[in-house]
């Protein structure tokens, strides 16, 4: 089911919209177009950024290493050539810049899909969803200004498809809810909220030995990368008190290491 009405989304074609999830792209016209490097971290920036951007932090955070009247030439040739791919790409002003307010961001689409998420509000939890959750912001930038937005991006993210999982586990759309919690584990195969909730999904369809394998090879992730153990929380959804005879069996008997908290910790 489309999120929007078919002359919202005819008209949403023709705005320009900037594509930072696997790469920077400028789509104008439905098309992408080529972008010297320049304005893409120009455009990428201000995508970035809710607010207006003085120029002078535009110029430090794009250009650290060079002096002012060079930064402020290269600043004005991306605006510049900005101009001559879409007119009206950035609004400016004598002292800021900020992102045309038509311009679509798919960044800012993600995020208040993951809030939606994220609150107790309805959200259609069609097959649409998952795509807009998963993804690496700029993949290939190491700007400190980037590492920080990618970081704070992903987490959010692991926490909506978390949210997802939940939501259609609910729902008893049982393969759905597996699929959004190996999207998380993807992105962290270590985060244990996203293995628990994968755990869950396989105990509620009556996959015990699936469970008890998910949690084997995520207690011997932990172990090699970390020297960690599995919280006692996660060993308990798999081995309730007094039941780890009756789950070990279902799941085919001990592994060469023996009883699973041992082998874990």
């Amino acid at each position: 089911m489309p999120y929007a009405s078919s002359t919202l989304a005819t008209r949403n074609r023709t705005r320009p919209r900037i594509v930072l999830l696997n790469g920077f792209q400028l789509v104008l016209g439905g098309a992408a177009r080529p972008v010297p490097l320049g304005v893409q971290r120009l455009l990428a920036l201000l995508a970035l950024r809710p607010d207006a951007v003085p120029r002078s932090n535009v110029r430090g955070i794009l250009w650290p290493d060079v002096g002012e009247s060079a930064a402020n030439g290269r600043l004005r040739t991306a605006l510049w050539r900005a101009g001559r791919l879409h007119d009206g790409l950035v609004e400016t002003s004598p002292t800021c810049l900020r992102l045309a307010g038509d311009v679509l961001v798919d960044t800012h689409e993600t995020v208040a899909l993951a809030h939606r998420l994220l609150t107790p509000a309805d959200v259609d939890t069609g097959e649409l969803i998952q795509p807009a959750l998963t993804g690496e912001l700029l993949p290939g930038w190491y700007d400190d200004w980037v590492l920080f937005e990618r970081e704070r991006l992903g987490q959010l993210m692991l926490h909506a498809l978390e949210a997802l999982a939940v939501r259609l586990l609910a729902l008893g759309r049982y393969g759905s809810a597996a699929d959004a919690a190996y999207a998380a584990i993807r992105a962290d195969p270590l985060r244990e909220s996203a293995q628990q909730v994968l755990i869950r999904v396989h105990l509620a369809e009556g996959n015990v030995r699936e469970a008890v394998r998910r949690y084997r090879a995520y207690a011997g992730l932990l172990r090699d990368e970390l020297a960690l153990a599995p919280s006692a929380a996660l060993t308990e959804l798999v081995f309730p008190a007094g039941g780890q005879t009756s789950a070990r069996h279902r799941a085919g008997g001990n592994t060469a290491g023996g009883d699973v908290r041992s082998t874990a910790r």
